[in-house]
């Protein structure tokens, strides 16, 4: 559960993926970056979700593009949300706007220090300008090609996640630990051994 003001909370279905997650995102229309990306046959963003479910869900995009204030303006704590949940995505939908969206999403995670909060993200230029970031948020470099071969995690992140296909993941024998309910697997959610997370292409 959640108290907010002016920033949209996303609850998912009960048979999804990311079932029993609030989530904070943004459309991936108001994103240049995203738009851009989307143009690339040889990014994992050419067969972006997001952009699909706003074309068939126009309350979903209606909704996402409410976040956009995110990144307009630096919100003042009254108008932060209040989480009693464990735990809180960032982009499950959309990318970072700008270094003031991921400010916005720091202050998110300040204010809520007994929630854990996940923020995916290829925005590693924007990440890495911040210094101070609470212990409660996880950052996770998302991998922007499909099959990449440079597995590196980026400075200041503490996770990459990867999406990989089914031959090309067999022929480079890596095992898909990516599981099917958020909830049910918390690898990206908790601060564990596990680095490196690998998805199947859908």
């Amino acid at each position: 559960m959640n108290t907010l003001t002016e920033i949209h909370i996303t609850t998912h279905s009960k048979d999804g993926k990311m079932r029993d997650m609030l989530t904070i995102s943004t459309s991936p229309y108001e994103n240049r970056f995203c738009k851009k990306m989307s143009e690339n046959k040889d990014l994992i963003c050419h067969s972006c979700y997001a952009f699909r479910l706003c074309n068939i869900r126009p309350s979903l995009r209606h909704a996402l593009e409410k976040n956009s204030i995110l990144g307009k303006r630096l919100l003042p704590k009254p108008q932060l949300p209040v989480f009693n949940s464990r735990w809180v995505r960032f982009n499950s939908f959309g990318e970072l706007l700008n270094l003031l969206h991921y400010k916005n999403l720091i202050k998110i995670a300040f204010k809520n220090p007994n929630t854990m909060f996940s923020l995916w993200t290829k925005r590693q230029n924007l990440v890495q300008r911040v210094k101070q970031v609470p212990k409660n948020l996880i950052l996770i470099y998302s991998f922007p090609e499909l099959n990449p071969h440079d597995l590196k995690i980026p400075k200041k992140f503490h996770k990459g996640f990867a999406v990989f296909t089914s031959k090309e993941a067999k022929a480079r024998g890596i095992e898909f630990n990516c599981q099917k309910k958020c909830v049910e697997c918390l690898k990206c959610y908790s601060k564990n051994d596990t680095s490196l997370i690998f998805e199947k292409k859908k």
